[in-house]
């Protein structure tokens, strides 16, 4: 079997619910790191519209960093495993007696 083949049996698959519970999970991870990233912004906004302390500013631009690598590394993640979930699976060793 061709990986064309293989990869059209993977969509057949996909469409008729295999492995919906691990679509689910990664939807929720894009979901987060969307949600991590919004918040991220927002402390950064913050800190840049509002008068703060030097310490209280540098602790929430801090913040912010952090949550914005976190949501980068959580939708690095996700890219990653719908990559594999919608991977076709390998091609079957090579038989000698032809099917």
């Amino acid at each position: 079997m061709n990986w064309l083949e293989r990869w059209q049996r993977r969509r057949y698959e996909i469409a008729r619910g295999a492995d919906a519970d691990l679509f689910a999970d990664n939807a929720r991870r894009y979901r987060w790191s969307l949600g991590l990233l919004a918040a991220g912004a927002l402390l950064w906004w913050a800190s840049e519209r509002f008068q703060l302390a030097h310490a209280l500013r540098v602790v929430t631009e801090c913040l912010a960093g952090l949550l914005a690598i976190t949501a980068l590394i959580l939708v690095r993640w996700a890219n990653e495993q719908d990559r594999f979930l919608r991977k076709p699976g390998p091609e079957g060793p090579p038989s000698i007696i032809e099917r």
